[in-house]
C-alpha cells in the first residue's frame, strides 16, 4: 500500500520524534502506519 504523507501523518511524525526520540524516516512510516490503520509495525532496527 501507498500512502501520501498527509499534514496529519506529518504532525503526528513530529509528535513522535519529540516525545519518543524517534528517527524521522521511522516516525515517517510509523505514522502511516498508524493512519491507515495498521496493528503491527515490524522492524531491523534494534
Amino acid at each position: 500500500m501507498t500512502l501520501e504523507v498527509s499534514s496529519a501523518i506529518a504532525e503526528q511524525a513530529a509528535q513522535l520524534r519529540a516525545g519518543h526520540n524517534v528517527r524521522t524516516p521511522d516516525a515517517i512510516q510509523i505514522s502511516a502506519a498508524l493512519d491507515a490503520g495498521a496493528t503491527y509495525f515490524f522492524t531491523n532496527d534494534i
